[in-house]
């Protein structure tokens, strides 16, 4: 019965330090779209949301990077152009990126979604600029009245982790050991 509640324990502990170190990455991930409206009829396109926001800090590489807007700007009839309308920037050089539109007829609930898929991995400790010039155009006819720049910075590289992170895994590390030689007196009682 102690083996049992041993092992039980050892396992949630590993379970809950496994888990806390994917927090970064689902902290990135989007909880919704607010541009899945059905767009502003008569009202001017705007940027609703962007993944990552405008001075986000440590955005891993991997992050999936998205502008949304309040109109439909993924039809065919408006796609050749929005293309264009939508890059990415490293230290005052274009990102090679991907810019993918995807079909409102098949994808109805991306219809305000541009998203960018960069060719190689983001690099450590950058800033990024995802810019947007006026020229982007709904099916309504709208276009941006002022382009937009939304700034973010990837995360440090391991080399420059900081002294609180390391702080803060070596307390982990000292709280599942004191757990462990806990459990394990009781266990051997």
């Amino acid at each position: 019965m102690k083996n049992n509640c041993l092992k039980t324990s050892l396992t949630m502990i590993l379970s809950i330090l496994l888990m806390s170190s994917f927090s970064p990455i689902l902290a990135e991930t989007p909880v919704g779209d607010p541009a899945l409206n059905e767009g502003a009829v008569n009202s001017p396109l705007t940027l609703t949301s962007s993944v990552p926001q405008d001075g986000a800090t440590d955005v891993q590489a991997f992050t999936e990077i998205s502008v949304s807007f309040n109109q439909n700007v993924v039809n065919t009839a408006v796609r050749e152009t929005n293309e264009k309308a939508v890059t990415l920037w490293n230290k005052g050089k274009q990102v090679d990126a991907d810019i993918v539109l995807s079909d409102d007829l098949i994808d109805p609930e991306d219809w305000g979604t541009i998203r960018i898929n960069q060719k190689d991995s983001l690099k450590n400790n950058q800033e990024y600029i995802i810019k947007v010039d006026t020229t982007l155009t709904s099916t309504t006819g709208e276009h941006l009245q002022s382009p937009v720049e939304i700034h973010f910075t990837t995360i440090k590289s391991a080399s420059s982790i900081t002294g609180t992170s390391i702080a803060v895994v070596t307390a982990i590390v000292i709280i599942a050991a004191i757990i462990i030689g806990v459990l394990y007196k009781r266990h051997n009682r």
